[in-house]
């Protein structure tokens, strides 16, 4: 079945996938443009939204959130992308597209990866632009609601998987200071072990997670 506004979104390599690991950009714009706002805010980087009341970095930013936020289920789940079923024609180039292009089915780690940064964008917009803010909550309330719904019969997943979920609580009580978003964190972290590494090669890297705790209001600073 067709599945409508699946475009936009940023791709790779040479070829025409959209893929739910870009997210990692977005996450990183958006975090440069709360960081440095002095800087970002008046830069323009002379792309068609240039002029308009979001800065330039952060329209780059949600151009590729919202690829999958309007690819988003009803039901709150997230497809991890976009493929083509060949690498593209030479020649070709994405505006081009003439093969067959397919969406993939919605999964709990997409959807945990897509819940944190939009929670995150929901969280530097709030202060200027509390409309559109709400609208990213909304969407990432529910795909964590999604998500959360599918894990409890899973087991045996890849690290990956915990680490994006762990990653989603953090940006979610960062938010909201809902504290059940508090408590998903501190159960799914590694840091209950002072001494835990941020990240341990095919295990955890919850360095991102812990960032985000850190710098959360009300946060436990142990």
């Amino acid at each position: 079945r067709r599945v409508r506004d699946a475009w936009g979104g940023y791709m790779d390599a040479g070829d025409w996938d959209r893929r739910i690991q870009h997210l990692d950009a977005t996450r990183l714009l958006l975090e440069l443009a709360e960081l440095f706002p002095d800087y970002f805010a008046p830069l323009s980087l002379d792309i068609p939204e240039s002029g308009g009341d979001l800065s330039d970095i952060v329209d780059e930013a949600l151009f590729n959130l919202d690829c999958y936020r309007r690819m988003q289920l009803p039901t709150g789940g997230i497809r991890g992308g976009i493929e083509s079923e060949e690498h593209p024609r030479l020649g070709e180039a994405s505006w081009q597209e003439s093969l067959t292009v397919m969406a993939y089915a919605p999964d709990v780690w997409s959807t945990y990866l897509y819940a944190g940064v939009a929670a995150r964008a929901a969280a530097l917009l709030r202060a200027r632009f509390p409309a559109l803010a709400k609208e990213y909550e909304e969407s990432a309330l529910r795909a964590m609601a999604w998500a959360e719904k599918g894990m409890a019969s899973r087991k045996g997943d890849p690290h990956p998987v915990g680490d994006a979920r762990n990653l989603a609580a953090a940006e979610l009580f960062r938010l909201t200071g809902d504290a059940k978003w508090g408590r998903l964190f501190f159960d799914a972290t590694v840091f209950k072990d002072p001494q835990a590494a941020g990240a341990v090669w095919q295990k955890h890297d919850q360095r991102h997670a812990a960032w985000v705790y850190s710098r959360t209001p009300g946060a436990d600073p142990k």
